[in-house]
């Protein structure tokens, strides 16, 4: 992984995918939207912002707070929920709750791979409903 990692960044050097590109509000939106359903840690969000405001992007707590309420949270997985990240990931993973969580999500986001968020996670599903991902 490392090794693909490596050749990725190298790769984003030539196309000039740079994390400006990247890190925009929609993309730190989308990233809190999915962490909520993931229903991560105060800590994550924290960071999160704490980035954001790095790149002198505003957080928009207020409507991002009532947009947020809206989006339940989807994972099931310890240590609040029953099952193990193992399940999560065989059940269809991240891209699975985000295809779930796809109507709220910008997904013409670009991401490091270089496509959009949308062509990402075109196709995936979640596998074993009502499991790890609800």
């Amino acid at each position: 992984m490392c090794s693909a990692a490596g050749r990725r960044i190298v790769d984003m050097v030539w196309e000039d995918l740079t994390p400006q590109k990247i890190l925009t509000p929609a993309a730190f939106d989308n990233a809190i939207r999915v962490h909520m359903a993931m229903g991560g840690s105060t800590n994550a969000i924290i960071h999160v912002v704490a980035m954001a405001r790095r790149l002198g992007i505003g957080a928009r707590h207020a409507a991002l707070r009532r947009d947020l309420a809206r989006d339940p949270v989807l994972a099931n997985v310890r240590p609040s929920g029953d099952f193990l990240m193992e399940d999560f990931f065989y059940a269809g993973g991240l891209r699975g709750l985000m295809a779930e969580l796809k109507d709220s999500l910008d997904l013409s986001c670009i991401t490091v791979t270089g496509k959009t968020l949308g062509d990402n996670i075109a196709g995936a599903k979640v596998y074993k409903p009502r499991s790890s991902i609800r």
